[in-house]
């Protein structure tokens, strides 16, 4: 269990890191910094639909386990994207 909560952190952390290079990278473009953590949400509801049709063998499994995985860098990233429009509003 440890290492499952280390992992999520892993990939939150990685989808927050890519969400601030893109904050940083459009600093005039509010909307761009939210666009990955919105597309590592929308890809973890493909694997959780994928994971609920019939397959052979652990597919769906794995399917499942990379959904959570990519729900929580999802919301890392959205959560990045919050704080940075929050730290900025409080630079003004």
């Amino acid at each position: 269990m440890n290492k499952l909560i280390f992992v999520i952190l892993i990939v939150s952390g990685i989808a927050a890191s890519i969400t601030y290079a893109v904050g940083r990278l459009f600093k005039n473009t509010r909307i761009a910094k939210y666009i990955p953590g919105a597309l590592i949400l929308l890809l973890s509801l493909y694997y959780y639909y994928m994971s609920r049709q019939p397959s052979i063998g652990f597919e769906d499994l794995a399917q499942f386990i990379s959904a959570i995985l990519l729900f929580a860098g999802g919301v890392g990233g959205i959560a990045t994207a919050f704080a940075m429009d929050y730290a900025k509003s409080k630079k003004k």
